[in-house]
């Protein structure tokens, strides 16, 4: 549900909600971490790497749209 929520302001560009889906994304990378290393597998492997790919790119059209703004 949080996802969700967070996907939806995201779409909308609120900027706002950046910093908290970042750490809401951050938050699941430290617990599939925590289960890759307490039980390794090829597909959490797989979701973590996933995952710090989004958090990349939201990351990065964060620091665009703050720039929008700025300018």
């Amino acid at each position: 549900m949080i996802k969700l929520v967070l996907a939806y302001c995201l779409l909308k560009e609120i900027v706002r909600a950046y910093p908290h889906a970042l750490g809401v994304l951050a938050l699941f990378l430290v617990y599939q971490l925590y289960l890759l290393v307490a039980k390794p597998s090829v597909g959490m492997l797989v979701f973590v790497l996933l995952d710090l790919v989004i958090i990349w790119v939201v990351w990065r059209e964060w620091r665009m749209l703050l720039r929008q703004k700025v300018v």
